[in-house]
């Protein structure tokens, strides 16, 4: 059984990727205009803007996939698959790491 601290530390991280993932699905390429135009940019500025936001907005996804993957495959390794879901869930919502 893993100690208090390491169990802490994953739950984080599990949380933290699941937020850069829900960053990444965010359409924020969507108001980039708007703030461009906010802004007062160029046209070239604008388009460098767009591309500077997906850019940075799927740098969080692969981020998120790797770090949430990775807590979740050391619950795989504990788990049996069919109970994944439901302790992945339970970990998300309440905090909570019951492996076994």
């Amino acid at each position: 059984m893993e100690s208090k601290e390491s169990t802490k530390t994953s739950i984080f991280r599990l949380r933290l990727g699941v937020v850069f993932i829900f960053m990444w699905w965010l359409p924020f390429w969507i108001v980039t205009p708007a703030i461009s135009d906010m802004l007062g940019l160029t046209p070239d500025s604008k388009h460098s803007l767009l591309i500077k936001v997906v850019i940075v907005q799927t740098v969080l996804g692969i981020t998120g996939a790797t770090i949430a993957g990775r807590e979740v495959f050391g619950i795989i390794k504990h788990t049996s698959f069919k109970k994944v879901p439901k302790t992945v869930y339970i970990a998300l919502r309440y905090g909570e790491l019951k492996i076994g």
